[in-house]
């Protein structure tokens, strides 16, 4: 149930106006929402130019299916220019979908991180909190959170849960793993890995059939592994026993579910991002983007990026680029800032396939690869990730294709470390006699020594 204030035409304090009016803003009216599991309190405002009054009111609603529905119609009935919510959890999303429905554009709803608008210590309230909102939202004083479309929305949910799927998959294959070394029995070192086509067909022949059949699957698989027969047949007999056995077909049920769920997940988020596949295709030209990939990247941000003013604005947002930290002039240490964090990983896994690639065929390969030798193997991940955020960014909002350009980074690298190798040997008395550094691809002289 809604509980209703009067309106009145006061200020914060109760008192009229002063002569001078009120700050300047940039809406006349506005809602702001404190939003909670299970309550919403809101606050309205309107300021009267020609009577330079302020009118107030404020209301509180659950979060039922018809306490939402009253919650929309209060909304819609003061018809303000602008609503503000603070983006608390997951539970901003029912009311702002229902306004969304009710017809409100994005550009009249706005969601705010709430460590933006944090009150003091001391003087916080429900209600207080609304009449902030509302106050920040006249004043236009705020930062807009990022917001896809609805159907983006959805797309996030399945993202999120099939990354939360895989790292469950992930955690039930060590537990497999520990637990086939629990009785002493080192799977590695008859396989390179337990979760191989011959590794799995032993182990299954041996969770399900009976010795013999057990014996004829190791002869068969043996050849395509490094261990031979008997060792492999050693390996297993520790595990020969009831309690063993039971233990570890409990798990590899509880790794099997895992798997079903986590494909489940990635055929659903496939379907949901039918309509987007050209933009996947053009994300899966960016080496070392896979399509899944490009899918779980493009389900966090969708097509429309109008809301971030550049690249390092999103770099920022997703929290990918290097922090500020600078007082009295001094700038401290400090790692990357708060943003997007299943962003982050996605883009992250991207740069660390890229550091998988032995050869230097692609650009971003010798970049990371220049990074690397710069500052480490960590920092060139975080590194090249920036670098494809900013690729992927440009690619969206200006609707072009990746293009593969040279990049002289690395070879700069390399130059500078060779020169300063020359230099240093001549420190201890040896020198390179007549020679030159010379590019391959054209001849050109880059260094003589």
């Amino acid at each position: 149930m809604s509980h209703f204030t009067n309106m009145s035409p006061t200020n914060e304090v109760g008192k009229p106006l002063n002569s001078h009016g009120p700050v300047r803003c940039l809406y006349h009216s506005a809602i702001g929402v404190d939003v909670h599991a299970q309550l919403l309190v809101c606050c309205f405002q309107k300021h009267l130019p020609e009577t330079n009054q302020l009118l107030s009111e404020q209301a509180q609603f659950g979060t039922s299916n018809s306490q939402i529905k009253q919650f929309v119609d209060w909304v819609s009935s003061h018809k303000p220019e602008i609503i503000l919510m603070e983006s608390t959890g997951v539970y901003w999303m029912s009311p702002y979908e229902a306004l969304e429905s009710a017809g409100f554009t994005s550009q009249q709803l706005a969601v705010v991180n709430a460590r933006d608008i944090k009150a003091a210590y001391g003087r916080k309230s429900d209600k207080a909190d609304a009449r902030r909102l509302t106050e920040f939202a006249r004043m236009n004083s705020f930062k807009r959170s990022f917001v896809p479309s609805r159907d983006i929305r959805t797309a996030r949910l399945i993202a999120r849960r099939l990354h939360h799927a895989t790292q469950d998959c992930t955690r039930e294959s060590n537990r497999m793993q520990k637990l086939l070394s629990c009785s002493g029995t080192r799977i590695s070192s008859v396989f390179s890995s337990f979760k191989g086509k011959a590794a799995q067909k032993i182990i299954n022949s041996f969770l399900d059939d009976s010795y013999p059949e057990f014996i004829a699957c190791v002869r068969s698989n043996c050849s395509r592994l490094r261990a031979t027969f008997t060792d492999i047949v050693d390996a297993f007999r520790q595990l020969n026993t009831p309690t063993f056995k039971e233990l570890l077909l409990e798990q590899r049920k509880s790794w099997r579910q895992a798997m079903e769920r986590r494909d489940r997940l990635e055929a659903l988020l496939r379907i949901q991002m039918k309509p987007y596949k050209k933009t996947v295709d053009q994300l899966c030209a960016i080496p070392g983007v896979k399509e899944l990939a490009a899918l779980k990247i493009l389900s966090e941000i969708g097509t429309d990026l109008s809301s971030f003013r550049s690249s390092e604005a999103f770099c920022s947002w997703i929290g990918i680029c290097c922090g500020n930290n600078e007082s009295a002039g001094k700038a401290k240490k400090s790692g990357t800032p708060k943003g997007n964090n299943y962003l982050r990983a996605y883009l992250t896994e991207v740069g660390q396939a890229i550091a998988l690639v032995k050869t230097y065929t692609t650009v971003l390969r010798k970049v990371f690869q220049a990074f690397k030798e710069r500052r480490g193997h960590n920092r060139a991940v975080v590194a090249i990730a920036h670098k494809i955020a900013r690729i992927i960014y440009t690619m969206i909002k200006n609707s072009i294709a990746y293009v593969e350009i040279s990049s002289p980074t690395l070879e700069k690298i390399r130059l500078k470390k060779l020169r300063a190798s020359i230099n240093n040997a001549k420190e201890v008395g040896i020198s390179l006699q007549k020679l030159s550094v010379v590019k391959d691809s054209t001849g050109e002289i880059l260094s003589d020594t």
